[in-house]
């Protein structure tokens, strides 16, 4: 079974959102798939995960939201960079804002995640 993860500066809104996105995805898919979040930052450990060493070598993709994220990764985990999708959020977004979440709903569906399956 694939093991995808989303990761933000905190794990606090785009990469939760991205990884129920994607479960989502996944089930209208009819496939199968483990969809974790986690976060950058040192605030991520008060809001589910912080990003390890362990946790990113057994996923088959790793979302990240904005670039320097992807280079953060391949530089202090050494982390295969083909296995890392840059998604090109910004860090924008409020909890209970319905707009953000309309938005991120737009910015995801834009994306072609058929191919990581």
């Amino acid at each position: 079974m694939k093991k995808y993860l989303f990761i933000c500066q905190h794990n606090f809104i785009r990469s939760r959102y991205g990884a129920e996105f994607f479960r989502g995805f996944l089930k209208g898919e009819n496939k199968e798939g483990k969809v974790y979040s986690a976060g950058l930052g040192f605030i991520s450990i008060f809001f589910g995960r912080r990003v390890n060493k362990r946790l990113l070598h057994k996923m088959n993709w790793i979302f990240v939201m904005e670039k320097y994220m992807k280079d953060y990764l391949i530089c202090k985990f050494e982390i295969d960079e083909k296995k890392i999708v840059i998604l090109n959020i910004k860090d924008i977004y409020w909890p209970g804002n319905s707009k953000d979440v309309d938005d991120l709903d737009k910015l995801l569906e834009n994306k072609n995640f058929g191919k990581y399956l």
